[in-house]
């Protein structure tokens, strides 16, 4: 479905319902993928596309730059440096008009009309925002999951709390079967929200570069009384984690700044010492686990001990300031 644009001009112009957003960094042939797999299972009139790049240079961004510039309504917006995510997802908002925001990552693939499924569940739920799920249901369901405590966080420690988390998250999902189910958070991979809802909210807060500034969108939804809604009976294919391989030291990095400022910037007193102080041992035994023989010659074991030693110093000057 299409609105009319308000404007003054004899003709107007037919501004889709639902604007997808999709952040660039080096990602443009999973991009072009992705707009393939849109162009096949959504129709034309319903959605448009703002594409944001973070100032990539990957050799296919001139192709992806003319495809998007190809479609009448649809925008590319190149930016001079990396804002980060959530920066760029607000500055594509602004770019766009739509009634309707839709926030997309590049490693993802339309599968159906996933677009229609949220907005049907939105609009029959009353939520705030609403996110799919991300293949066949199974024991284990990570993309969505609670808000972080301490007993999970202590759990992390051993790298089990998020395991932990998705298989209770799994439970529910095959206790729900496709009924929408009201959630702490969801994955920032794909996000349907409409645009009153997102302004209200002051949308991503930019602190975040990357990493938790979906949970922490999510939790300021919550706060004044907005539903999070995971959508089971809506599918949407996500490959996971395409940055992260390509660069350990900027993910391990980049992670737990983002925990530490989630941790800062909604907890309060002894619980925010406590939440830190647990954060601070799983970061010990990170930094233990890829100095092990046998792994710790490998490309990946390196960039996981930069990445752990960049985010002890965010750690400690955190502590300073």
């Amino acid at each position: 479905m299409a609105i009319p644009a308000a404007g003054d001009g004899e003709q107007q112009v037919e501004v889709a319902a639902v604007s997808i957003v999709i952040v660039n960094y080096h990602l443009s042939a999973e991009i072009l993928a992705c707009l393939d797999s849109l162009e096949r299972h959504l129709p034309a009139e319903s959605y448009s596309v703002v594409v944001v790049d973070n100032a990539s240079n990957d050799a296919e961004l001139d192709t992806l730059r003319e495809r998007v510039r190809g479609h009448t309504g649809w925008r590319f917006v190149e930016l001079q440096e990396n804002i980060g995510f959530g920066a760029a997802c607000n500055r594509g908002a602004r770019e766009s008009e739509s009634q309707w925001l839709c926030f997309l990552n590049p490693d993802t693939r339309a599968e159906s009309d996933f677009v229609a499924c949220l907005l049907e569940a939105v609009r029959e739920n009353g939520a705030a925002v609403a996110g799919p799920a991300y293949g066949p249901r199974g024991l284990l369901e990570w993309n969505t999951g609670v808000f972080p405590g301490p007993l999970l966080e202590f759990c992390s420690i051993a790298m089990l709390g998020r395991p932990l988390e998705a298989l209770w998250m799994g439970l529910r999902r095959r206790l729900a079967g496709n009924a929408p189910m009201s959630v702490d958070w969801i994955l920032g991979a794909c996000m349907l929200m409409p645009r009153a809802t997102f302004e209200r909210s002051g949308g991503f807060d930019e602190s975040f570069f990357l990493y938790y500034e979906e949970m922490d969108l999510c939790r300021r939804l919550r706060d004044t009384g907005g539903r999070i809604l995971f959508v089971p009976g809506c599918r949407i294919h996500h490959a996971g984690g395409v940055s992260g391989r390509r660069d350990y030291h900027q993910f391990t990095r980049r992670f737990y700044q983002g925990k530490l400022n989630y941790l800062h910037k909604h907890y309060r007193g002894i619980m925010r010492s406590l939440m830190r102080a647990i954060v601070w041992a799983q970061l010990q035994c990170q930094g233990i686990l890829w100095r092990i023989p046998g792994i710790a010659g490998s490309t990946r074991a390196a960039g996981k001990r930069a990445g752990v030693a960049d985010a002890l110093d965010f750690y400690h000057r955190g502590l300073a300031s």
